[in-house]
């Protein structure tokens, strides 16, 4: 079912069916979900889990957000591929020493993925980051896109 709800919202997301017709999935993935979640469980984190996802109160209403915004992806993977570098580099080099370590590393590696995802060059706003100060580079990485290159 759930890998169901997210075709539905790839769907939605490449054109191939509205907004409004996403919408029209909700009740039934809704209906779906309480007829999996109808009984109890013995395994007690899973119970936990069943009744956090039909609470009112918690997860209920947040299930199927992903079809009610336009453009929403139903997973977070954006978010675990932007992890991937951190959890390599932190195997290879069996972590950080230190707290200050630990801080430093992750202000390094912010910057690194603000800069590839607003399409800049890292390394150049590291370098003008250390050579010239923040104030210097400030605009490197706040500055609007680059004009795509005139290719007549």
């Amino acid at each position: 079912m759930i890998t169901y709800a997210c075709d539905v919202g790839a769907s939605r997301n490449n054109g191939v069916i509205s907004q409004k017709q996403a919408l029209l999935y909700i009740p039934r993935f809704q209906s779906l979900l309480k007829t999996i979640c109808l009984h109890p469980v013995e395994y007690e984190k899973a119970e936990k889990f069943r009744q956090r996802i039909l609470d009112p109160e918690r997860e209920w209403h947040r299930m199927f957000v992903f079809l009610e915004i336009d453009g929403m992806h139903p997973t977070n993977n954006h978010a675990e591929q932007a992890l991937r570098l951190p959890v390599i580099f932190r195997k290879i080099c069996f972590g950080n020493r230190s707290l200050d370590g630990a801080k430093s590393m992750g202000v390094m590696l912010s910057l690194i993925t603000t800069t590839k995802r607003q399409q800049r060059d890292p390394l150049a706003f590291l370098q003008t980051l250390i050579t010239e100060g923040p104030k210097a580079a400030e605009p490197l990485l706040y500055r609007s896109p680059p004009e795509p290159a005139d290719s007549s």
